[in-house]
């Protein structure tokens, strides 16, 4: 069973084969002035565990939510981290699009006084996040996220990991 640590953040990878390809859902993000991609996820709620926080950041950056057939996502991975704010723990979970509910989020999300927007999430090829292209700058944390969640599918699923493997 993994140990749960107060403060933490957790994200989702939330994947799909289109026309045979491996698609992730990211979110475009201007954070400071930069231009990002990152994966679906936030901080904590006070006494949200990581799942509930995976659920409702998917919910607020994406507009999907868990559908009626669900089952539990695949926890990828669990590190911990230390930032200037102190140490917290990253969860990574990893869900297929068919499980979830909901529409696509079509408008900017997040507060530009602050220079931090979300741009309306978009699907991406596992090769153009992975091949590091400047168009495609995938924060380093949920990169490696990306990588076991896909070392996961090609293990995991027959139909994904030809899909997998004809990227990388």
């Amino acid at each position: 069973m993994t140990e749960y640590y107060t403060e933490h953040f957790s994200g989702v990878v939330v994947w799909r084969i289109h026309r045979g390809v491996v698609t992730i859902l990211i979110v475009p993000t201007r954070f400071k002035g930069t231009m990002q991609i990152k994966i679906p996820g936030g901080k904590n709620e006070p006494e949200e565990l990581p799942i509930q926080t995976a659920w409702r950041e998917l919910r607020e950056e994406t507009g999907l939510s868990p559908g009626p057939l669900s089952g539990e996502m695949t926890e990828l991975e669990a590190a911990r981290f230390r930032t200037p704010g102190g140490a917290h723990t990253r969860y990574f979970f990893l869900v297929d699009l068919d499980e979830l509910v909901g529409t696509i989020r079509t408008t900017p999300y997040g507060d530009p006084q602050k220079d931090k927007v979300l741009f309306p999430p978009e699907w991406a090829t596992a090769r153009d996040l992975l091949r590091g292209d400047p168009e495609q700058q995938i924060f380093e944390n949920h990169r490696s996220a990306l990588e076991v969640a896909l070392a996961h599918l090609s293990e995991a699923r027959l139909d994904v990991a030809h899909a997998v493997f004809d990227l990388i």
